[in-house]
């Protein structure tokens, strides 16, 4: 070969070659991790970097170790500028205007050219300080008043004034907002943070529990009365429905069949539970001549359930066809309180310290919440069972089906009986003399009633709730 040819041969491999590097796919060029050097390198936060050329930017994320990984550029031709959308998730789409699309996920730092590490959050595309923005204050999209700074979090209006909405209010005069937001006066003025509360009855002795339907309110009043009354909610005339009876305690009404029960707590062991066909009586024993003990009580389709106390077992009787008291649970110590679905019974353990249930037929106890000090008052909802813990001041719930615990309100005073709606738990404290409300998840405590004589036993209906007083002598209402 001549020196000529030789020379032409070289140059013609060194453009194939050339013309090959030309070809290899965009994801192969590498750009140094330190093309982001300058961004606080935190494990798993995600940050734009350059690819060479004119393809669109790319994304790198930080590993384990501290140190960026290299730039992904799979984005193809992009004719150098790039588009971008964020989303809370972290998931974000980039543009070239080439027309290729990036679509990548990544955490609270945000991709798409947005950088954005804890505790910084990312909404809307907009890297914010949740901490101090007025517009996503605490979370994003909470938006404080227009009079209202974002402090720690939280919307901080001035003068004293509570920031419900957009609307900075003064909850101690405000009859929509009467000691904290929602808390509707209906109609009744707030004073003090109080809306009014009334008495429905008063000179009772010793009122454990109360029933509620439509038109009634139904109580049980103990010592030297011994009675089952009820009287109209709006109206005057108390009704004596069963006299002479020995220690009544808790109520519970079948609405659809007219029918009330009650649980005679007894002397030694006369004991029972009692029922009465509303409007019709006598009242009779559904269950009789049990030892002494019978407290709390619940009722469902065609059975009631009831606990004893002192003898430590969880019980059911039908109430269509009567053929002997079935023992659920036994050895349990001290179950207080009594609730029920189509499944399951709940109860709690007063000395035990425990929320349990067991299935409506029997079988293996399922120990929902343990180390509850004394729990007392019960109540469900689809989801949760919820109680009052007298001892540690405390107003918790658990899953129906078992798991973590979760706190709803401490730092209360003896609190005893609770009730649940769709929104709120409401709870007596037996203490300090108030009944309060939190949201179901926890929140806000709202002091619902104050300067009562040892409230007690709670319900609530779809405008009010309603308790007794067991020093006092009286059924009570407010608006919830």
């Amino acid at each position: 070969m001549n020196e000529s040819k030789f020379e032409w041969s070289l140059f013609s491999q060194r453009g194939r070659a050339l013309a090959l590097f030309a070809l290899l796919p965009a994801a192969m060029a590498v750009v140094a991790t330190s093309s982001c050097a300058g961004d606080d390198c935190t494990p798993g936060r995600q940050s734009s970097c350059a690819c060479p050329g004119s393809k669109v930017a790319g994304y790198q994320v930080c590993g384990d170790d501290g140190t960026w990984a290299a730039c992904k550029c799979d984005g193809g031709e992009g004719g150098g500028t790039t588009t971008s959308s964020s989303t809370d998730t972290g998931t974000s789409t980039s543009t070239g205007s080439g027309g290729a699309t990036t679509t990548s996920a990544g955490g609270n730092g945000g991709s798409g050219g947005v950088s954005c590490a804890p505790p910084n959050l990312l909404c809307g595309g907009d890297c914010v300080d949740p901490q101090t923005d007025k517009a996503h204050c605490g979370q994003c999209d909470n938006a404080c008043p227009a009079a209202a700074s974002c402090t720690a979090g939280s919307c901080v209006c001035p003068d004293n004034k509570t920031a419900c909405g957009l609307s900075c209010v003064d909850a101690q005069t405000d009859a929509k907002n009467c000691g904290g937001c929602g808390h509707d006066c209906l109609g009744g003025a707030c004073a003090a943070g109080l809306c009014p509360s009334e008495p429905i009855v008063i000179g009772q002795v010793l009122p454990y529990s109360i029933a509620l339907d439509a038109s009634y309110v139904y109580w049980t009043s103990g010592g030297a009365q011994n009675k089952v009354l009820r009287r109209p909610i709006t109206m005057s005339g108390t009704e004596e429905l069963a006299t002479g009876q020995s220690k009544p305690r808790e109520l519970a009404i079948d609405v659809v069949n007219g029918q009330l029960f009650w649980s005679n707590y007894g002397q030694s062991s006369d004991a029972q539970v009692m029922q009465l066909k509303i409007g019709s009586g006598p009242a009779a024993p559904l269950v009789d001549q049990q030892n002494k003990g019978v407290w709390g009580l619940a009722m469902i389709n065609d059975n009631v359930y009831f606990a004893n106390q002192l003898e430590g077992t969880i019980n059911r009787e039908s109430v269509m066809t009567p053929t002997g008291v079935q023992v659920l649970a036994s050895k349990q110590a001290t179950p207080w309180d009594v609730a029920v679905d189509a499944q399951y019974v709940y109860w709690t353990n007063y000395d035990g310290g425990d929320v349990r249930r067991v299935s409506i037929g029997g079988g293996q106890q399922d120990v929902l919440a343990t180390g509850q000090g004394n729990p007392v008052g019960l109540a469900i909802d689809a989801t949760h069972a919820y109680w009052a813990t007298e001892t540690s001041g405390e107003i918790s719930r658990v899953p129906l089906t078992g798991g973590k615990t979760e706190l709803i309100a401490s730092g209360q005073t003896k609190p005893t009986y609770v009730a649940v709606d769709a929104a709120h738990v409401y709870w007596t404290n037996f203490g300090n003399g108030t009944v309060s409300r939190a949201p179901l998840a926890g929140g806000d405590v709202v002091v619902v009633a104050a300067g009562q004589n040892k409230p007690y036993y709670l319900l609530v209906d779809a405008t009010h709730v309603y308790w007794t007083t067991l020093a006092g002598g009286t059924i009570m209402r407010a608006p919830k």
